[in-house]
């Protein structure tokens, strides 16, 4: 082959290879894993109040002013619930009754067990600064009461509930499993609204966590979709102003164009316009985050320190659309790296088809 051939189809070879950018990018959805420990006092003073059974019937609720159907829990050892109910206030159940769990299983063979203890969502909304900007991970202990058989007013209760959003009355009695309904006096603790109770019957749904004595607490999510929904919601909270002003600048038309992704999502170029003005923030005016100065760590310290100000002005100079058309490279591929995907020598093209393929891309 002559020289001049193969110097033409060199020359060409190179025209081919895609152009990687320098610099890092950042998934605004691939949110920081952080543990909230929750309350294990109340489970003690459960423990040590006996509780002997529950009695079920309806009283009457000073908040919604009518008559609820009521869940009271009876024991001989009234201060230490006490205790329990006045850590459940802590929580907010005064004004939140669902920041309780309680659950009712009702086994096959006419046993139950009452499951009572912090809701996960609400415990991490309680515990953590910034609960919509990370990943929580929720711990702590459910109290387990264990009955012997399973009243008629637990299954009209259930059906009941199935009716829709149902208040129930959660309270405690003074007396003991012989004490008839004149006989059990009040405890003197703060009961609580639930609009959330749950009783799941072991024949219905066999399978469900709490009948393999798994804990309710929260789970985190790892999927592409999820992150998706998860960046969505980073841009909505912690950037609202830069999310309209890039909505009404033209911009994601104009990065569409440069980066030839026709279907690049409007929340991609947000996300690159937040990532270019926290790398400004961060490494001294520069774009990029370069030379990987800037761990996942301290980037998500800085945006739960971060505030949006809506003061009339128009995205810093500095957010062009070639700026954000390298961002949007750069993060794409931070986003691919982070499942596994290698990104390295390949172009900007074939990642965003791969991209959208996982379901990373999501408007």
């Amino acid at each position: 082959m002559p020289k001049g051939s193969r110097k033409r189809r060199k020359a060409r070879g190179q025209q081919g290879a895609p152009n990687v950018p320098s610099g890092q990018g950042f998934d605004l959805g691939a949110l920081q894993r952080v543990m909230a420990v929750t309350d294990m006092d109340f489970n003690k003073y459960l423990v040590d109040a006996q509780v002997a059974g529950c009695a079920y019937g309806w009283s009457h609720s000073e908040r919604l002013g009518r008559s609820v159907p009521t869940v009271t829990l009876i024991t001989e050892n009234p201060e230490n619930l006490r205790l329990a109910f006045d850590r459940f206030q802590r929580w907010g159940a005064d004004e939140d009754g669902d920041a309780v769990d309680v659950h009712m299983l009702l086994r096959a063979n006419g046993s139950y067990e009452l499951w009572m203890g912090p809701n996960a969502e609400r415990a991490a909304a309680r515990l953590l600064p910034y609960p919509h900007l990370c990943s929580p991970i929720t711990t702590g202990a459910y109290w387990i009461k264990r009955l012997d058989s399973t009243s008629s007013f637990l299954l009209e209760l259930k059906e009941y509930l199935e009716g829709g959003l149902v208040p129930v009355l959660i309270d405690a009695a003074i007396g003991n499993a012989q004490s008839g309904p004149s006989e059990i006096r009040p405890a003197g603790v703060h009961p609580f609204l639930k609009f959330h109770l749950e009783i799941i019957a072991e024949w219905e749904n066999p399978s469900h966590p709490l009948l393999r004595n798994s804990s309710p607490d929260s789970r985190v999510e790892d999927s592409a979709e999820s992150v998706a929904k998860q960046r969505r919601r980073v841009v909505d909270v912690a950037f609202p102003v830069t999310k309209h002003r890039v909505l009404y600048s033209g911009l994601v038309d104009a990065v569409r164009s440069l980066t030839r992704l026709d279907h690049l999502g409007q929340v991609d170029v947000m996300q690159a316009a937040c990532n270019l003005q926290i790398s400004y923030e961060m490494c001294a005016g520069r774009l990029h985050f370069p030379n990987d100065e800037v761990d996942a760590q301290l980037f998500w310290n800085h945006v739960w320190g971060r505030i949006e100000r809506a003061d009339g002005s128009l995205l810093p100079a500095y957010v062009t659309a070639e700026a954000l058309a390298q961002q949007v490279d750069l993060d794409i591929r931070a986003s691919l790296r982070a499942v596994g995907i290698p990104t390295k020598g390949e172009s900007l093209r074939k990642l965003f088809r791969l991209y959208a393929r996982k379901g990373f891309g999501h408007d």
